[in-house]
């Protein structure tokens, strides 16, 4: 697992964001993730009744946030110690996505399939693009802002309780 985290934003939810990810889901259900408005990063998932009853290791099949965060459990991501930061290679994308240090928006929208009710999908939208081979996801450091900075060039300031980077007061 990757180390501390320095730099990362507080994510709020984004009522545009929940809006055009309820916009992109189609009124079927498929297994096809809808396309994603520019600027925007998508994560999809799709559920049957029958497979969230299943039980993997004694639980059911992680579904939706719970889904794209356990990527990182099942693949180990390099970090470069002499680095202070965590470059996305290409491994991980709805994990990395979800925490890359930018992101500071989310809206999601799911829906029953209309031809049966024993079908879900989920499709949530962050505020980035998606990351690109070899962008930063995070600053690596102490977990806290550094001296209580946020990334310079950015509206943010640094919440000394979390240590995440939350939009300044006005």
């Amino acid at each position: 697992m990757a180390g501390p985290r320095c730099f990362l934003q507080d994510v709020e939810w984004n009522c545009t964001l929940e809006r055009l990810a309820n916009a992109s889901l189609n009124a079927n259900c498929t297994k096809d993730a809808p396309e994603a408005p520019l600027g925007t990063t998508g994560f999809f998932d799709y559920i049957t009744e029958g497979e969230l009853r299943k039980m993997v290791a004694g639980k059911p099949r992680p579904f939706g946030m719970e889904l794209w965060l356990s990527e990182i459990e099942r693949t180990s991501m390099y970090v470069d110690p002499t680095l202070s930061f965590v470059l996305y290679e290409n491994l991980n994308r709805n994990y990395s996505n979800l925490i890359r240090y930018n992101t500071y928006g989310i809206g999601c929208a799911g829906r029953f399939c209309t031809d049966a009710l024993d079908q879900f999908n989920i499709f949530c939208l962050t505020n980035k693009p998606p990351l690109r081979e070899y962008e930063t996801i995070y600053y690596t450091g102490g977990g806290l802002c550094p001296k209580y900075e946020c990334q310079p060039g950015h509206l943010l300031s640094c919440d000394p309780q979390t240590g995440l980077c939350i939009k300044k007061q006005r």
